[in-house]
């Protein structure tokens, strides 16, 4: 491998290699006879005493290379030192004595790391030269590429960059370390009925979160891949249809709530200068397969649930979510817990399904503004003015009166919208309700609803992108869990899309986007490989960092991605 190296006309300054090609002489003959740093992860002992946590190795002992002398754990020192010259390197050989050794049963015995076993009689240990011996010491600084080193230190980091803002992008919601644990807490302060024994909430959410990006088929998949999973299947599947929908809207408010700072970091226009959009919808999971004994008989499909969701279209954020069981209840009456987080400075934008007094009237006793659009069957008038032409927008031409449901209540505002083209369901005339001071225009009221439907794209880049409708999930909150781990996969996406734009925007036209399909499918295809590559032990803590820190860190990785690997092809165009 050396020899490869050094015959190419300029020999790298660092290899990257597997643990297999690594060992103590590699680390220091490399860099000594060809200036050559080589970075391997680190390889663990596997001989079958380390595997069976049985007696020590050559960690344990302390070396003195002048004195030519080994000390054991148990301050034993070695009674003889032999050097012995084999074919590619000269060995040491320190001798322990088996006399006043403790027969103890916890690790009494020594074990040699190259023999693989020793006679019980006299414990040897073999060790290379020194210099070889202190860089397999020092794992971390020699071994190991690190990823502080590989996203801060290299100019250009190995691996897929997509790969690894996403893992970064994880990073910012919580540190690898801590993750777990958050999600734990999650679970304990939001629990009703369910308690944790063996399986942990945490490994629940992680197992679908695999099944949600697509690196495994299904949950069953992703168990039986998983080493340590500490249950039977069947009781897993026990876990998820058991999941409380208490904890799924826990789950993804916390991550919003983490990772609202580093998107604000990261850049980008509002909507309308000084208020927070809030776009609320519901989405309703498909019927899934007949898994279910009850299911087998009947003709009709189960339909799952459904969930009331709240985005943040400057962020790109689902910041909120309400999971219901019961496929057939009203979304009206689900959006009011939502609502109990509205407050000043908030504008709520929704369709004409939540076009009620009840949801309209809580917006204005939070003082949140709101844009609805008008019900066939909505509330009774008791009082409007004239209408007021209001110009002209990019879709039609606007008017605006004021209107009055309640004689005790402020005087709403009533924008018509007469569109240039119908919509797909023949309609040509569009009424909005909204409570924003008159300073804010009627055609940017008008404006500011057509961007309801971006909710509708991220619900179309869940389904699409990632597996947000598992159907293999028979049971309602099986199902409502898969969804909202793939809002929580959503919401890294969005992350990882506005790092790589905001990376680009000076050498790229201006409303370029990148394309969460070829993001996602660049991650999917990377994630798990790189995983390997760079463990979550050798990941620092950043989540620990401001949010700040973290932004400039994903944009400094994000410059790494080149835009044509994830830009959207054009429509009949023939690649040549």
């Amino acid at each position: 491998m050396k020899q490869l190296q050094c015959a190419a006309s300029e020999p790298p300054q660092e290899h990257f290699v597997d643990s297999g090609y690594i060992d103590a002489d590699l680390l220091v003959s490399s860099q000594r006879d060809h200036g050559v740093s080589l970075q391997a992860p680190v390889r663990g002992l596997s001989t079958w005493a380390s595997r069976a946590d049985y007696g020590y190795g050559l960690p344990n002992f302390s070396i003195d290379w002048e004195r030519e002398q080994v000390t054991s754990p148990q301050g034993k020192v070695s009674v003889g030192w032999t050097t012995k010259q084999e074919a590619s390197r000269q060995t040491r050989w320190g001798s322990l004595s088996s006399a006043g050794m403790p027969n103890s049963r916890p690790r009494w015995s020594c074990w040699s790391a190259r023999l693989g076993r020793a006679a019980r009689s006299g414990r040897t240990s073999a060790m290379t030269s020194r210099s070889a011996q202190d860089q397999a010491d020092r794992p971390g600084e020699a071994e190991c590429p690190t990823a502080a080193g590989l996203l801060g230190l290299q100019p250009d980091p190995p691996g897929e960059p997509v790969g690894l803002v996403a893992r970064l992008a994880c990073i910012g919601q919580v540190a690898p370390g801590k993750r777990r644990k958050a999600w734990n807490d999650v679970f304990e302060a939001n629990r009703q009925r369910q308690y944790p024994r063996e399986l942990l909430f945490s490994t629940v959410v992680e197992l679908m979160s695999l099944v949600s990006l697509g690196v495994r088929p299904s949950l069953h998949a992703a168990a039986r891949q998983m080493d340590n999973l500490p249950v039977t299947v069947t009781a897993l599947y026990d876990k998820v249809s058991r999941t409380e929908p208490a904890l799924l809207r826990a789950l993804v408010r916390g991550s919003a709530e983490r990772l609202a700072p580093v998107v604000a970091e990261l850049g980008g226009a509002p909507c309308l200068p000084g208020w927070q959009l809030r776009i609320v919808d519901g989405n309703h999971l498909p019927a899934t397969e007949k898994r279910l004994k009850p299911l087998r008989g009947q003709r009709a499909a189960a339909l799952p649930g459904h969930s009331r969701v709240v985005y943040d279209p400057d962020l790109d954020q689902v910041v909120d979510l309400q999971a219901c069981e019961d496929a057939y209840e009203s979304e009206r009456t689900g959006v009011l817990p939502l609502l109990a987080s509205a407050g000043p400075g908030q504008l709520w934008i929704a369709d004409r399904h939540f076009c009620t007094r009840a949801i309209l009237q809580r917006c204005q006793d939070a003082q949140a503004g709101f844009i609805v659009r008008q019900h066939g069957k909505h509330p009774p008038i008791v009082r409007e003015g004239t209408w007021q032409d209001a110009g002209r927008t990019a879709t039609g031409r606007t008017r605006e009166q004021a209107i009055v449901v309640d004689e005790g209540l402020q005087a709403w505002r009533r924008i018509e919208l007469q569109l240039d083209t119908p919509t797909e369901s023949g309609e040509s005339v569009l009424w909005l309700w909204s409570n924003l001071p008159a300073t804010i225009d009627t055609r940017q009221i008008a404006d500011l609803y057509r961007r309801r439907w971006r909710i509708e794209g991220m619900f179309q880049r869940q389904e699409s992108v990632l597996q947000s409708e598992i159907r293999s999930l028979g049971h309602p909150r099986a199902a409502l869990l898969g969804f909202a781990v793939a809002v929580l996969a959503c919401n890294i996406l969005a992350v990882l899309k506005r790092s790589v734009e905001q990376a680009h925007r000076e050498q790229l036209p201006e409303g370029w986007e990148a394309p969460p399909y070829h993001l996602a499918v660049q991650v999917r295809s990377r994630y798990e490989g790189m995983l390997v590559a760079l463990p979550a032990e050798h990941w620092p803590a950043w989540a620990d960092d401001s949010a700040s820190t973290l932004a400039q860190r994903l944009l400094a990785l994000a410059r790494h991605i080149k835009p044509r690997q994830v830009a959207t092809s054009k429509r009949g165009h023939q690649g040549g």
